[in-house]
C-alpha cells in the first residue's frame, strides 16, 4: 500500500504526559497538535525502542494547532515523550514498513 493513502496510515492519539512507544519499523507521516499544551509543553521525537535514542526532533505544543508533516522512517519505533505544564491534545500519524 501506498503511506500516502488514508488506509495505509495508523493513528495513536496523545493525551497526558509521559512516555509513548510505539515499537515497530515505521514512516512517521505527521503529527497534528490538535489542543495546545501549556506551560512549555513539548513533544520530544525519538527513533527508539526505548533502549537507544535517536533524536529526530523536539515540538513546542504551545505554539499553534496544525499537522507538522514528517514523513521520516523510524527504524526501531515511535518513541515520543510529552513533558512540562499542560498536556497538549496530540495525534500521531504513522504508517508500517515491512
Amino acid at each position: 500500500m501506498n503511506p500516502n493513502e488514508a488506509s495505509a496510515n495508523q493513528t495513536y492519539n496523545i493525551t497526558t504526559n509521559g512516555v509513548t512507544n510505539l515499537v515497530g519499523k515505521f514512516v512517521l507521516v505527521a503529527i497534528v497538535i490538535n489542543t495546545k499544551g501549556a506551560s512549555s509543553n513539548t513533544l520530544t521525537i525519538y527513533d527508539s525502542d526505548s533502549t537507544t535514542e535517536n533524536k529526530k526532533g523536539k515540538l513546542d505544543t504551545t505554539v499553534s494547532i496544525g499537522r507538522i508533516e514528517y514523513g521520516i522512517p523510524m527504524y526501531k519505533g515511535i518513541y515520543l515523550v510529552t513533558a512540562t505544564g499542560t498536556a497538549p491534545d496530540v495525534t500521531v500519524i504513522y504508517s508500517p514498513t515491512p
